[in-house]
């Protein structure tokens, strides 16, 4: 992928220097950097490189796929044919099964999955980070090559949840309580692309009205579109951050400092 090495520096806690920031302004049909990838900067401003489902508005909030948009609940282990459920200890691959929808290839790249395994002591829980897989077609088993190896034998009595990298297929977040908001688009962004969203950090965001106060907990709530207001009633919204330095004006921005992903 290209340009790794600029996002490198940003890892190792060093920020590139400024005329190189404009990559994090800039959108892509296709990807650039590893999905979930992060960059810091100087004013303490983290990004994220995800992937848009939908389209997003500039200054708005994204969420995580929704299970009804990405079907991301509907994942079994595999049967599997040459090591039981593909979970000998000591295994660099699991397997799973689209029970209800098809799997894209490496569509759960960056993602763990939790098991619970039933076998050797009792409940013995792993967690299995995802480096790659294929494609899938529905109802068909996907080998999931891993980062760290198999510790508990995996059979037909395990239990698993796959969690998918929240910042895979990303949309505009719409206030369903399925979903929860993973970062800002700081540029408009058009719909299959590939971007950078603001995570951590001070700027701005379009509201549907003004904050009660500086300081004052910051949610996206009800109003779909990603915009934000005060967290009055916050049930089932999610608090992306406080208000402030000043208030500002309702329907229009909302100067904050964002506190989701550091």
């Amino acid at each position: 992928m290209a340009n790794i090495a600029k996002i490198q520096v940003g890892i190792d806690g060093q920020v590139p220097p400024p005329s190189d920031m404009k990559f994090l302004f800039e959108t892509s049909t296709t990807q650039q950097y590893t999905i979930g990838q992060r960059v810091c900067c100087s004013n303490g401003a983290v990004f994220h490189y995800a992937y848009a489902l939908t389209a997003l508005t500039a200054n708005t909030f994204a969420s995580t796929a929704t299970i009804a948009a990405g079907n991301k609940g509907n994942y079994i282990l595999g049967s599997g044919t040459t090591s039981g459920y593909g979970g000998v200890a000591g295994d660099m691959q699991c397997r799973i099964k689209a029970s209800n929808a098809a799997i894209t290839e490496n569509q759960f790249q960056g993602g763990q999955y939790v098991i619970a395994s039933h076998t050797g002591s009792l409940n013995s829980i792993q967690n299995l980070f995802i480096k790659s897989h294929p494609a899938a077609a529905t109802n068909t088993e996907c080998i999931l090559q891993l980062e760290n190896p198999v510790l508990h034998p995996i059979d037909s009595r395990s239990s698993g949840n796959l969690i998918p990298n929240p910042f895979y297929e990303v949309q505009a977040y719409d206030a369903t309580p399925e979903a929860y908001a993973i970062g800002l688009a700081v540029t408009t962004v058009a719909a299959t692309s590939y971007c950078w969203l603001q995570t951590w950090g001070p700027n701005a965001a379009k509201n549907s009205a003004a904050p009660t106060k500086v300081g004052g907990q910051i949610i996206c709530g009800s109003t779909t579109g990603g915009v934000v207001t005060s967290a009055v009633n916050p049930a089932y919204y999610p608090l992306v951050g406080f208000a402030g330095p000043v208030a500002g004006a309702a329907n229009a921005l909302t100067p904050m400092f964002i506190t989701l992903v550091p």
